[in-house]
């Protein structure tokens, strides 16, 4: 019932987060569809399960990876901790710690809630006294007009070489 991407953020779910304990392991995933393999779904099973990353707090941050690795973007890394000002460690949503470029994705709450606003602006001065370059994500990049936010992705990380973006897994299979 669900794409490609969908069964991805499923799977991130599953095998939990810094904060959220695993439901399954990878293994046990890969063992169920193993299983299965020949029943409805099954292609797209196959390749979500190797997409599949411990660590991602939400859906959004899961299709974010997928569509920054469709552009071309490797070696992504979710949550990785990141030492700042004081000893504090931070974890960016995704980063690439070679090139020290965040990807933090801020949904609705980001915007509303204002405890998280101004922690959101502690952390973006955090990490960027601390070196890093930090890209931020919204609903409307990756939902409603991607082509602008490749646009924008572009101009913020000219090195990165930005693929053409394929539309194959963001369709239902």
């Amino acid at each position: 019932m669900l794409g490609p991407s969908d069964l991805v953020a499923a799977g991130d779910h599953l095998v939990g987060a810094r904060n959220r304990p695993p439901i399954v392991t990878i293994d046990q995933l890969a063992e169920t569809s193993a299983r299965v393999r020949r029943t409805k779904g099954g292609k797209a099973r196959a390749w979500a399960l190797s997409r599949i990353r411990f660590g991602t707090d939400s859906r959004p941050e899961s299709l974010l990876r997928l569509f920054l690795e469709e552009l071309g973007i490797a070696g992504l890394r979710v949550n990785e901790p990141v030492l700042v000002a004081d000893g504090r460690v931070l974890h960016p949503d995704l980063a690439l710690p070679d090139q020290r470029i965040a990807f933090e994705y801020d949904g609705d709450g980001h915007r509303v809630e204002r405890r998280q606003w101004f922690l959101d602006i502690k952390r973006h001065d955090l990490l960027v006294a601390a070196g890093w370059r930090v890209l931020r994500v919204t609903a409307d990049d990756l939902f409603a007009d991607r082509s602008a936010f490749v646009e924008r992705l572009q101009r913020f990380a000219p090195n990165l070489g930005i693929a053409t973006p394929k539309t194959e897994i963001w369709r239902k299979s």
